[in-house]
């Protein structure tokens, strides 16, 4: 018969811990002894490298033994593992760094960590961290504005973006749209169909295509995190950078190449959604015009109504007009980012 004998033996001093390693006692260590106390085991085996535990707020591991040595200890586990340990479950795609986040270290509060794929963080660089946001698997092509400049994440990390660059976001159900670098700004390259209370769809099958149609008060609270309903004025730049600064073209430069009949200067690519009137419970326009609404109040007739842009089949132009918004009809939504 095979008698296995105890890892951890006791003796009748309280203080003392022997060990059991390669068939003879040794002195355990003073975290043998604490480890002990605490229900765990000795290090003692190989295996035990894979083995954590937790005293004094560190995380300690085995280490591997190598010839002429007579004793393995617990040594401290690396300061990424003590930092990120506890994070891990927040290191996905959905998690609360997976968007390129920066995680201050749990031990180390002077080390900031990205999370570069599911359950695995690393050191973030200095140029990640001067711009607070780190490039990681979970966001490559990713446009942001860093250091008010337009940088992409790519295999190299984040780098400076040209004028028309497609990225993308996500809206709050995770629907994902192209975006556009237009000068200063980037834009959403389709119209928005995040589905929200006070939101409309003409037929359920052209909504990817041609977006939702929200009322005012939907349009305000629709856009993802970090982007929001455009202003007149920023409208306004927008166009200019489209027909370099002329005064007439605007609307065919915004309007989509391949779904209406403008030249889509800018990869805007604005379509026809037409528009929604609550009163009659009617659509109408679907195809030949596009209202885009502004975050902006006419400042003519006060806070009441707001600037929605107009665009038409066959015309060259943008138009504006003006909704009450005690009526709540529903026009599309692009986003610009914040």
């Amino acid at each position: 018969m095979v008698v296995h004998e105890p890892t951890i033996k006791k003796t009748t001093n309280p203080n003392l811990t022997y060990v059991r390693q390669n068939s003879t006692w040794r002195h355990g260590t003073t975290l043998d002894y604490i480890f002990k106390q605490a229900g765990y085991r000795a290090c003692i085996t190989n295996n035990d490298t894979l083995k954590t535990y937790k005293y004094n707020n560190l995380y300690y591991v085995c280490t591997a033994q190598s010839t002429g040595d007579t004793v393995r200890k617990w040594v401290p586990a690396p300061d990424l593992f003590n930092d990120t340990y506890e994070s891990r479950s927040a290191c996905s795609a959905s998690g609360a760094y997976g968007d390129g986040s920066l995680m201050a270290g749990r031990v180390n509060k002077d080390k900031f960590y990205a999370c570069q794929s599911a359950s695995n963080f690393r050191l973030a660089n200095s140029d990640e961290i001067s711009y607070n946001r780190a490039c990681v698997t979970f966001i490559k092509g990713y446009i942001a504005r860093l250091e008010a400049v337009f940088r992409t994440c790519t295999d190299n990390g984040w780098v400076r973006t040209e004028d028309r660059s497609i990225g993308y976001v996500k809206d709050g159900a995770g629907n994902r749209y192209n975006t556009t670098v237009v000068g200063n700004q980037q834009w959403m390259r389709s119209n928005l169909y995040y589905n929200v209370d006070s939101s409309y769809c003409y037929k359920s099958d052209s909504c990817h295509v041609y977006g939702r149609l929200y009322t005012f008060g939907a349009a305000m609270k629709a856009c993802p995190a970090g982007w929001h309903l455009p202003t007149r004025a920023e409208y306004h730049t927008l166009m200019n950078e489209a027909t370099n600064g002329s005064s007439t073209g605007k609307g065919r430069a915004l309007k989509s190449y391949w779904h209406w009949d403008g030249s889509d200067a800018v990869a805007f690519d604005a379509r026809p959604a037409g528009y929604y009137v609550a009163s009659s419970n009617a659509y109408y326009n679907f195809g030949t015009w596009a209202l885009l609404w502004t975050s902006t109040s006419n400042a003519n007739v006060g806070a009441t109504r707001a600037a929605y842009l107009i665009l038409k089949t066959g015309e060259n132009d943008v138009t504006y007009g003006d909704a009450d918004l005690t009526k709540p009809n529903a026009y599309s939504v692009r986003c610009v980012q914040d």
